[in-house]
This record gives structure tokens, C-alpha cells and sequence, in this order.
């Protein structure tokens, strides 16, 4: 079997942030749909999504008269608050994920099914 390609960087952040990659990183986009720590990828990809926003956050809370303990417990509730409420939906973005890169619907519950349970 051949080895995936993955994508480089700039090509991953563009995945990450909802955007379809050449049809060259196919198969990397099912590996990283139906691997063994998939949830995890997912989680990954959405602190990564979180950042910018976190980081205006940062930005934003520091101006006030507040220490930086309140503004970093403020921030980690946020984050928390995204991972939680988007977690719960991970299996039905993947697959609209997967859709989105031109996997049928049939085949990919096939092998989404077959390679989650291993």
C-alpha cells in the first residue's frame, strides 16, 4: 500500500479552517477522517480555528483594569465552551467533510464504519 500524502503546512491550515484540498491529498483526507485518534484531529483543527479568535480575545481583555488570571480562566471557559458544543457534532462535520472532497455517501459510511471500529 502506498503511503498518504499529507499535506504540507499551509495546505493543513487551509483544511483546517474548512477549506478542500487538491483531489492529490484524497486519500489523506479519509485517513484523517477514520484513524484510530480522528476525534482528536478534529479537536486539534478546531483549537486551531478557535486561535485568532482567542488571541483578539486576549487582546481585547487585556485592556481592562483586570489581572491576567481572570482574562486566561475567561478564555480556557471559551475554548472549552467551543469543544464541547462542537465536539458533540464531530461525526456529522467529518462526513460533510468527506462529501465535500467527492466521497459518496455509501462508500464513505462503508468505510467509515469498517476503519473506526478497528
Amino acid at each position: 500500500m502506498p503511503a498518504v500524502r499529507r499535506p504540507d503546512p499551509l495546505h493543513w491550515l487551509w483544511f483546517a479552517f474548512g477549506g478542500r484540498l487538491p483531489d492529490r491529498y484524497r486519500d489523506w483526507v479519509m485517513h484523517d477522517a477514520t484513524a484510530r485518534h480522528w476525534r482528536l484531529r478534529y479537536a486539534i483543527r478546531l483549537v486551531v480555528r478557535t486561535l485568532p479568535f482567542l488571541i483578539a480575545g486576549y487582546v481585547v481583555l487585556d485592556l481592562l483594569p483586570v489581572g491576567q488570571w481572570p482574562i486566561f480562566v475567561a478564555l480556557g471557559g471559551a475554548l472549552l465552551f467551543v469543544l464541547f458544543t462542537l465536539v458533540g457534532s464531530a461525526e456529522e462535520m467529518t462526513e460533510a467533510r468527506l462529501a465535500q472532497h467527492g466521497f459518496s455517501t455509501e462508500s464513505l459510511e462503508r468505510v467509515v464504519r469498517k476503519h473506526r471500529r478497528q
